[in-house]
């Protein structure tokens, strides 16, 4: 089984799950059910949650610092 890191705006803390069926979740499903081990990334959210404000410097180094942890 391959492993996929899936980094897309997913849109998960600031709409609450208005996209729900938007295409980074159709990609991710597509690629499960294709028989991918698939991790989700929210690049943005990740970036809002790691900084202050919306995609500042220091959320963007520290969600690349987190990035390279996970692949590691």
């Amino acid at each position: 089984m391959k492993n996929i890191v899936h980094i897309s705006n997913f849109n998960l803390m600031r709409l609450k799950g208005c996209f729900q069926n938007g295409f980074p979740i159709k990609i991710s499903n597509g690629l499960i059910r294709n028989g991918y081990s698939v991790l989700n990334y929210p690049d943005r959210d990740l970036c809002r949650m790691f900084g202050f404000g919306h995609m500042n410097f220091w959320g963007k180094r520290k969600l690349n610092a987190h990035l390279i942890l996970q692949d590691g």
